[in-house]
């Protein structure tokens, strides 16, 4: 995605009249991904979460909440004064956000506890350019903003599927090489834990070019 940011900022205030719309539709992907981690870090609570760690997930949503303040400061004077709709929450596909996660994860009720019953920063919704309809768009004259984010997308979704095919070839090379020929009881606990790792890879690659993909269609 790097070829394409530089790209698209070299020819930017051409494309829409604005600068520094890149580096900010740039920081809105970041936070879709800093939102999937800290979901991710939730899921993966236990039950009895300590106060510990429920002062750790605060602390982290509220510097979330924090950055996407200014994301959308940042988007009030991209606009203009234009009035836009409040942005996309993205959903996340329950077969790709790990083991145990109908039990232990986002839905599960001992999270009733951990989150506050206002949206947290893990689950608010961000704004961005593919956030209005293309028709919407062009009425209202956001057509660069959209163009420039749909190759922003495609570098997004670009890197998630040579990522994927990275950890996917990583996977496999572990079942054959180890689990095959695991001739202890450590070696095969080792192996399991290296491809669970992969595991958490793949599921977060598939997260990130979902969304990608939503943005683009």
């Amino acid at each position: 995605m790097a070829e394409i940011r530089l790209k698209l900022t070299e020819s930017e205030y051409v494309n829409t009249g604005k600068l520094g719309s890149v580096s900010w539709l740039v920081d809105g992907i970041h936070l879709e991904d800093s939102q999937d981690a800290l979901r991710v870090e939730i899921r993966q609570l236990s039950k009895d979460v300590s106060p510990a760690q429920k002062a750790v997930v605060e602390e982290k949503r509220q510097k979330l909440a924090a950055r996407i303040t200014k994301f959308h400061e940042v988007a009030d004077a991209m606009m203009e004064g234009i009035e836009v709709n409040a942005g996309t929450e993205h959903a996340d596909d329950i077969r790709f956000c790990g083991p145990n996660v109908e039990e232990h994860g986002w839905e599960g009720a001992h999270l009733e506890e951990v989150l506050d019953k206002e949206a947290p920063a893990e689950a608010m919704c961000i704004w961005m350019p593919s956030s209005v309809p293309h028709d919407g768009a062009s009425a209202l004259g956001l057509d660069g903003l959209q163009s420039e984010e749909l190759e922003l997308r495609k570098g997004q979704a670009n890197n998630c599927l040579e990522k994927l095919w990275q950890a996917l070839g990583h996977k496999a090379i572990i079942y054959h090489q180890h689990f095959r020929s695991a001739d202890s009881t450590w070696q095969g606990t080792r192996s399991k834990q290296e491809a669970l790792r992969c595991r958490v890879k793949i599921d977060k690659c598939v997260r990130s070019y979902q969304r990608a993909r939503a943005a683009m269609v």
